[in-house]
């Protein structure tokens, strides 16, 4: 499937969309002033009256506040969910609100580069174009609602991990929403998702054509439902195939969680423990299947330590949420491009956006329907034909 095309923007755009963009992952912080209009102006190279417009749009929405004679400055509490401030009577009816839920994403998770900007330019480059105003917050596992939804400041609502029915019933049922990737068939709502047996299935048949045959599955989120949908797809893909599975192929265990939160892994956790049962005999896989670069990474210098070679010996795909970040190549080795699979939150999230659209417009066929779309395989160095028997 080919990927969503690009439209060209403005330099204005660009600058809303880089302010908004550097409030919501908290680069800049409440009360933080922002750089001077001439500045911008020079910057963007456009002229001030455009910054003007601008930044206008932004207080408007409550996220920036100007002070005279000292500048324009970042609301109390805009960079936290982007609904601190009142905002115009005007924007209540067309503003949408993206929830993160932490029952999949911790707040810092969220934030990051690799996941945010991803989502916000999915969403944003649907939604500013049609005149609507975006919101972005994080809901915590105690389900207290963003203000915006509380005061019905909103008219519709995207929202992305595994939701509290009740939670969904209370605060999302009543405006037109979309869910996205993580499905529940207890809520009579829409639904966009990448394709997870697809996605598996791809990374088996890939490795088959190069002569594979004995091959493996790295998570170790084994009790997500991504992760769970993924490994479901590779016993299916196997039996499809063909292919022959041993349970010490199947590397899926779970990561400790912190007070029901996954947290971002800083430190590259020890995968030996994980893989030396699978690597034991001679009979070991040629080929693992990773849930992203990230596991693929971990993966690499586990094998190496145990003195196996990347691609000669063990082959890997990884995976990513965009296809050029940070490049495809593994954390410890830059000179290795992994093969991956875009898994296409960009493109999901401008789906949402438009089927979110489409409901606003009074669409009732799309009330219900579940999309998903194929991920993209793109080859890099991690792969080879198959050199062990």
């Amino acid at each position: 499937m080919a990927r969503l095309q690009k439209s060209r923007k403005s330099a204005g755009t660009l600058l809303e969309e880089d302010l908004r963009r550097e409030i919501f992952t908290k680069r800049l912080s409440d009360g933080q002033a922002i750089t001077p209009e001439l500045e911008l102006a020079r910057r963007y190279r456009i002229s001030r009256n455009t910054v003007r417009k601008t930044i206008d749009k932004l207080v408007a929405s409550g996220l920036l506040y100007r002070q005279q004679g000292s500048g324009t400055f970042v609301a109390q509490g805009a960079s936290g969910s982007g609904t601190a401030r009142p905002v115009y009577q005007e924007y209540n009816a067309r503003q949408v609100v993206f929830l993160s839920l932490e029952t999949v994403l911790s707040e810092t998770s969220f934030r990051s580069e690799a996941t945010f900007d991803p989502i916000f330019r999915g969403l944003n480059k649907v939604l500013q174009p049609l005149g609507y105003n975006l919101l972005l917050a994080h809901v915590g596992l105690d389900w207290t609602p963003p203000p915006c939804l509380v005061q019905k400041d909103v008219s519709g609502v995207i929202f992305h991990g595994r939701i509290d029915v009740g939670f969904w019933q209370q605060h999302i049922r009543p405006f037109p929403n979309v869910g996205l990737q993580y499905v529940n068939p207890d809520l009579n709502c829409s639904w966009v998702k990448i394709d997870n047996f697809s996605r598996s299935y791809q990374a088996l048949k890939y490795l088959h054509e190069l002569g594979h045959e004995r091959i493996g599955f790295v998570s170790n989120e084994s009790e997500m439902p991504i992760p769970q949908e993924r490994y479901a797809g590779y016993l299916q893909g196997l039996k499809m195939l063909g292919l022959p599975f041993d349970p010490a192929w199947a590397i899926n265990w779970q990561r400790p969680m912190h007070q029901g939160v996954l947290p971002i892994e800083e430190i590259m956790p020890d995968y030996r423990p994980y893989l030396e049962k699978a690597f034991a005999g001679k009979q070991f896989p040629s080929a693992l299947i990773c849930l992203d670069n990230w596991r693929a990474s971990c993966t690499i210098e586990a094998l190496l330590a145990m003195g196996f070679k990347v691609p000669e010996d063990v082959s890997l795909i990884g995976g990513q949420n965009v296809p050029d970040w940070p490049g495809g190549f593994a954390v410890r080795r830059p000179e290795l491009e992994f093969t991956r699979f875009c898994d296409r939150l960009e493109d999901i999230c401008a789906v949402a956006a438009k089927q979110l659209v489409e409901l606003f417009a009074g669409q009732p066929d799309c009330i219900g329907n579940t999309i998903m779309l194929r991920p993209e395989l793109i080859i890099g160095k991690s792969t080879c034909p198959c050199q062990v028997r």
